[in-house]
């Protein structure tokens, strides 16, 4: 009998380290010596970056819960997965609050003496330890030194056991033609002395390196940091001190890139990790006027709505998009970048949603490679007639009609 199958119980609820930092050597454990003789468990966990090792337990019954399902779980679901409608900081909340139950925590850490940093995945890492009954840690035996955040002594800690190999990262995301447009539009916006937050998704590729281009000076205060900080980083423009950073210039939730990002995080100071309780808080982001959060989404609606395509009802949740979005609209500028169409051509401005993650008010902007629409203080229809305008010009006379015969799911 192994020490995990020890500690957990029938009926516990267990958050696991996000998906890309995610402990392995703890989950094939759990998924091999726990799982098939527990009843009724459940997980929480982002899962962004997982070689989907948690998904396994689902075999036994056992469910997942994720804000952020990532590649793993496309649009027709994943047997025992729950995709919640709460953003970052919400479930930060829940868990701090008891709503969300946790009863315990398999995080990947590292180790400086006898205190024991979580990472690469700050995230809901702390919150999640201070309520859970039983803490079991990995401990990262080669890799990346942790960047300036959160730590727990060693003796608050129920089982540790020693990695067998790094964190897998993340694979940078690719440029294209129409990503390069879309970078440069995106920076056009983008006013000096910004704090700015970039999501991930290929229509962002390019954007760090259109903003370090145009040599404005910049902070991040973001929730992935990768290899995208890097280009800013070394690209000198992130020059803003931030008071929550210690005078730093880079905050984020969560450090993982490709294997050249995470040589350069072990040589850097310059990053801080923080709880999504303090770097997705809209209300502390909204003040850092002004703030600008850049993200993509699966399609846009000609209202400026952000979610889902007509027929889709299961996807991706709301993750941070919505913490960041809020704070854009109410602190500077909340700016959607989507290529005008999908990688089979379809348009991804699109006349209805099904599901909606973001209400057109927390749209100011909405760029593609054709155009950026301001949205700001206009009627329906003006934003109709503006999202059309940067759609693919093979999709805008088919927009109209659809509009014209009263918005039919297309």
């Amino acid at each position: 009998m192994t020490r995990l199958r020890e500690l957990v119980r029938d009926g516990d609820v267990c958050f696991v380290s996000t998906g890309g930092g995610e402990p392995r050597l703890l989950l094939r454990e759990l998924v091999r010596e726990v799982a098939p003789y527990r009843d009724n468990l459940g997980f929480l966990q982002v899962l962004t970056g997982s070689a989907g090792e948690l998904l396994r337990v689902a075999d036994y019954g056992h469910t997942i819960s994720t804000p952020v399902p990532a590649g793993l779980v496309g649009a027709g679901g994943a047997p025992g997965v729950r995709l919640l409608d709460d953003s970052m900081r919400q479930c930060a909340a829940a868990i701090a609050s008891g709503v969300q139950r946790l009863d315990g925590v398999l995080l990947t850490v590292r180790r400086s003496g006898d205190r024991l940093y979580p990472f690469p995945a700050v995230d809901l890492a702390m919150v999640a330890f201070e309520r859970a009954r039983f803490r079991a840690v990995e401990v990262i035996a080669d890799g990346p030194a942790a960047p300036r955040g959160p730590c727990f002594p060693v003796g608050d800690v129920d089982y540790l056991v020693d990695a067998e190999e790094p964190p897998a990262g993340l694979a940078a995301q690719p440029e294209d033609d129409a990503s390069v447009l879309i970078g440069a539009r995106v920076a056009e916006l983008v006013p000096p002395d910004a704090v700015i937050e970039l999501g991930v998704g290929r229509a962002l590729a390019s954007v760090a390196g259109a903003l370090v281009a145009a040599g404005r000076p910049l902070a991040v205060h973001t929730g992935l940091v990768s290899d995208w900080t890097r280009t800013l980083v070394d690209g000198g423009v992130v020059t803003r001190p931030l008071d929550c950073a210690g005078g730093g210039s880079v905050i984020g939730t969560i450090a993982l890139g490709s294997a050249s990002f995470h040589d350069w995080l072990a040589a850097t100071d310059a990053v801080t990790l923080a709880e999504s309780r303090h770097a997705q808080d809209p209300l502390h982001l909204g003040g850092l006027s002004p703030f600008v959060a850049v993200n993509s989404a699966p399609v846009v609606e000609l209202t400026g709505q952000v979610g889902l395509p007509s027929g889709v009802r299961d996807g991706p949740g709301s993750g941070g998009l919505l913490d960041f979005a809020v704070a854009g609209a109410y602190g500077g500028l909340s700016i959607i970048a989507v290529p005008a169409v999908s990688s089979t051509g379809r348009s991804r401005l699109v006349p209805r949603l099904s599901t909606v993650h973001l209400p057109s008010s927390l749209v100011t902007h909405v760029v593609t490679e054709y155009g950026a629409a301001d949205l700001r203080g206009r009627t329906a229809a003006e934003r109709r007639e503006q999202l059309i305008a940067i759609a693919h010009p093979d999709h805008r006379d088919r927009l109209r009609r659809d509009e014209e015969n009263g918005g039919e799911r297309g």
